[in-house]
């Protein structure tokens, strides 16, 4: 691991990135299954 031998912030900032995609790929998945759900629902 090359991120243990640098400053804790840098591993902070990873993180942080980290999160961000976490909660912008959840945000887009929950968006896609409303979608999902209506165009399912409409087609019925």
């Amino acid at each position: 691991m090359l991120l243990s031998s640098q400053s804790g912030t840098t591993m902070d900032q990873v993180l942080d990135k980290n999160q961000e995609k976490t909660v912008k790929s959840f945000y887009i998945l929950r968006q896609y299954s409303k979608t999902l759900s209506v165009v399912v629902t409409t087609s019925w």
